[in-house]
């Protein structure tokens, strides 16, 4: 296991372009596939290229770390949702959220099983709150599954609030719903 990105310099983060697809869908096989042989439930969905590509464009953002080899090492969607909350993630309102109003939604969260605990996940939330407050997007949503208990206390140490645990009617899944609202510009 490696130590915390202690030369960061040496790592890139940055908005990912369809060049980078293939790097895109081997790092969430690789992530999906370590999960299942290590008999831990599932956290994640397999997706398609042609999935994270309409990601990749407007009003949409894929944002990931590579390595100096640009190997990637983790990555996450900031997608824009105009739907209903109740639509888009399953829970009747987004406290605050004015009728109409659009929000990001996090998808796709991966880290490379070998870099987990380094600190890319606190990269990634702090490039999509930046990116939001850029955007003028003040609400943040994500899901994860009920047993994902690392990935619920990573929101919620960043400050999302859990509107609590939905079944999610598409493949019967226990997620719980998190919540926050951008005070100043993204922080």
């Amino acid at each position: 296991m490696n130590t915390l990105l202690e030369n960061v310099s040496d790592f890139s983060e940055r908005y990912l372009k369809p060049d980078d697809l293939p790097g895109i869908v081997t790092l969430q096989d690789i992530v999906a596939d370590r999960l299942s042989h290590a008999g831990t439930p599932r956290f994640i969905v397999k997706r398609s290229g042609e999935y994270f590509a309409a990601h990749l464009q407007d009003p949409h953002a894929m944002f990931g770390v590579t390595r100096p080899d640009g190997e990637l090492l983790a990555q996450m969607i900031f997608r824009v949702s105009n739907a209903l909350p109740r639509e888009e993630l399953g829970v009747p309102e987004l406290p605050g959220l004015q009728e109409g109003g659009r929000f990001s939604v996090a998808q796709g969260m991966v880290v490379h099983p070998d870099w987990q605990g380094n600190g890319l996940m606190k990269l990634l939330l702090r490039e999509w709150f930046s990116w939001c407050g850029r955007n003028g997007i003040m609400h943040l949503a994500a899901r994860t599954e009920h047993s994902h208990a690392s990935s619920k206390g990573g929101f919620l140490k960043h400050g999302f609030a859990d509107l609590g645990t939905i079944t999610d009617q598409r493949d019967n899944a226990r997620v719980c719903v998190l919540h926050k609202i951008l005070e100043d510009g993204g922080q």
